[in-house]
């Protein structure tokens, strides 16, 4: 996409629709459905997307720690705020 000013309208509109998926109220399939293929070429977009599809489970057996679940969600967090800065 070559409008900055469309760009950063989609990306503001990718970390809103990330928030929503934080707090539930929407799925990853419907986040990703929500992006255009041409917002995914953006670096920032793609490296949240792929954090978020990869996530890993918190606790449990085969789960990461809560601390280093935080530096996973806190890297998603850098990522949205980027997003929003933009």
């Amino acid at each position: 996409m070559k409008d900055p000013q469309a760009m950063n309208t989609h990306r503001a509109r990718v970390a809103k629709l990330t928030n929503e998926l934080f707090a539930g109220t929407i799925t990853f399939r419907q986040l990703i459905e929500a992006i255009p293929a041409s917002v995914m070429e953006d670096e920032d977009v793609s490296d949240l997307i792929a954090l978020i599809e990869h996530e890993p489970q918190r606790g449990g057996f085969l789960g990461v720690s809560h601390a280093e679940h935080d530096k996973y969600r806190a890297a998603m967090q850098d990522l949205v705020a980027r997003l929003v800065a933009s």
